[in-house]
Formats: C-alpha cells, structure tokens, sequence
C-alpha cells in the first residue's frame, strides 16, 4: 500500500484535500485507520469522497446503474439473519445473500453498495436526480 501511496500521492492529496504521505499507509496505520472509520459515520465518508473524485477528475454524473447480484457460500443460515438459503443459478439451492450498487455509467465507478436479505430483494431500488445514492 505504501508504494501504491507513493505514486498516487498527488492524486490523493486532490480527493482528501489533505497532504498524504505513503508512511501514513504502513499496516499499523491502516489498522488503526479502520479502527477510526468503524465507529465513524461511513456512509458521510464514502459521499464525501465520491463526491471529490467526481470533481477531481470532471466525471459526468448523468447515468447511475444499479446492478443486483445474490452472493453464495458455505455459511450458516441463521433464522432472520443476513444469509438464507435461495436458489443459486446452477440449480441447487445455497445459502446466499443479495448484493445491490450503483455505479456511475460508463466506467462503473461504485457510488453505493447495499446487502440485504434475499427475501427483501425484490423491492425496486429508485433513485430521482434528487436523491443521493
């Protein structure tokens, strides 16, 4: 990550409005980074900075394409929780759970993500250009 940093550090000093160093990217750092964002408003934080990298980099917003997909596993299903059994496309039945985003059109820059249970997954996701995905 730190020579990722180290490249990219101009780019990444323009989207946080900040001045970024790759030392400010070693693992310890990245830890306690993770630590800070899990008890902090996420949802702020990731339009915040969807909304910087659109600036930075003159991107067109007209287009959001929201995309469904079930995620499937070996993972316990536990009654009302997250994972329940569906059918996967191969025909049996698995544990699995639905993932939804939306991406900017065309280059498919993610702008949310939402996981829900599979039985709330036929709901229609609709977005008007006022609202914020």
């Amino acid at each position: 990550m730190e020579n990722y940093v180290a490249e990219m550090q101009n780019t990444l000093s323009e989207l946080t409005g900040q001045e970024i160093d790759s030392k400010d990217f070693t693992d310890d750092r990245l830890g306690n980074a993770l630590k800070y964002l899990s008890k902090s408003d996420l949802q702020k934080i990731v339009s915040d900075l969807n909304e910087k990298t659109i600036k930075v980099y003159d991107l067109k917003t007209e287009t959001v394409r929201l995309d469904a997909t079930s995620v499937s596993g070996n993972q316990q299903v536990i009654p009302e929780g997250l994972i329940q059994f569906g059918h996967h496309k191969d025909g049996t039945i698995k544990p699995q759970f639905k993932v939804m985003m939306a991406g900017l059109d065309p280059m498919g820059m993610p702008l949310a993500t939402e996981v829900v249970v599979l039985r709330k997954s036929r709901r229609w996701f609709v977005y008007s250009d006022n609202q914020t995905c």
